[in-house]
């Protein structure tokens, strides 16, 4: 999709079309019900999986390009995107919540693996709080198809209470996997660093570490949460008490600024542990050293730190554009 938006802007008449009957081929490869679900691997290539995971159905949810083929005149593909939202895709937040929501308390979070099959292999691989879940929301431009075709509900903003109580659940998650962490709160240096998932073996020691990627992509969902909430004004109580929570800090305001400084926070202990190297990205850093560990200059790290900055300009020009009494 990306491709072709360039396209648009760059080529011609010829070159757009032929950009587009490739990018068909693979519109009618998902077209196809039987690929929607068969066997998969995971986010990180690692895991094959036959279970609903959720980054797989977000990404298979955003490919079916509704819009772009709008765009493209083709009315027909358009409409064969939105039947299959409608019928394969209506809503892959619900089939991923866990948690409860009674009494007036919403404590529901998304997770990675399908709460329908408790004995998948994504649950058995301990893997209902992957990072992935963070990237997927991140990258999900919190789109709500029109007539029904695929909603987000109950997440169809970064504001939401259940998007906060995922977050939640990664911080504390990280904080108490990751010694780190807990160093660098100690020492009074605000953020943190998100790993992939709890169980996550992928480093020294046979032990996962946090990963720059993932550290960037939380930012970038807190800094959207600032773009959210300039056009969608003050927070609700169970919205602020969800965010306090996740922040673990009970005189967050909601404001957009205070989005802002969220971000902020998470970038400075990022930037903290990249700085001794130049700035370069690796692909993690270690859990006990803070030092960073594995692939420098992974591209994937340096993607997400540079989508994080962009997401962060994004949500200061709506700040500076709206009137004061929002900030």
């Amino acid at each position: 999709q990306a491709l072709m938006w360039i396209a648009n802007r760059s080529s011609t008449e010829e070159q757009r079309g032929k950009l587009w009957t490739l990018l068909h081929f693979d519109i009618d490869w998902l077209l196809n019900a039987s690929n929607l679900r068969m066997e998969s691997c995971d986010l990180w290539e690692e895991k094959v999986d036959d279970d609903d995971l959720f980054w797989n159905r977000m990404s298979m949810r955003g490919a079916l390009a509704i819009a772009l083929a709008e765009h493209m005149g083709d009315s027909a593909c358009a409409a064969a995107c939105a039947e299959a939202l409608r019928t394969h895709l209506p809503n892959p937040v619900q089939a991923h919540l866990r948690g409860e929501a009674s009494g007036g308390v919403d404590g529901r979070y998304i997770v990675e693996c399908g709460v329908g099959a408790e004995d998948s292999k994504c649950r058995k691989n301990g893997k209902d709080l992957d990072a992935a879940v963070i990237l997927a929301l991140t990258h999900s431009g919190w789109v709500d198809y029109k007539q029904g075709q695929s909603s987000m509900a109950p997440a169809q903003s970064p504001l939401a209470v259940v998007v906060a109580n995922t977050v939640r659940q990664h911080i504390e998650a990280s904080c108490e996997a990751f010694p780190v962490n807990r160093r660098d709160t100690q020492n009074a240096l605000p953020g943190v660093l998100l790993g992939r998932w709890p169980t996550d073996a992928y480093g020294q020691d046979g032990k996962g570490n946090p990963w720059v990627l993932t550290t960037a992509a939380l930012a970038s969902l807190l800094y959207q949460a600032a773009t959210a909430r300039v056009w969608q004004g003050p927070l609700s109580a169970p919205q602020l008490a969800a965010w306090r929570a996740a922040l673990g800090n009970e005189a967050f305001e909601g404001s957009v600024s205070s989005f802002i400084a969220a971000g902020d926070a998470v970038m400075i202990r990022l930037r903290d542990h990249v700085q001794i190297d130049g700035l370069h990205l690796y692909e993690q850093i270690d859990r006990t050293t803070g030092l960073q560990y594995n692939a420098k200059d992974l591209s994937w790290s340096y993607t997400e730190v540079l989508l994080a900055m962009r997401e962060r300009d994004n949500a200061l020009v709506w700040q500076l554009a709206q009137p004061r009494s929002l900030v």
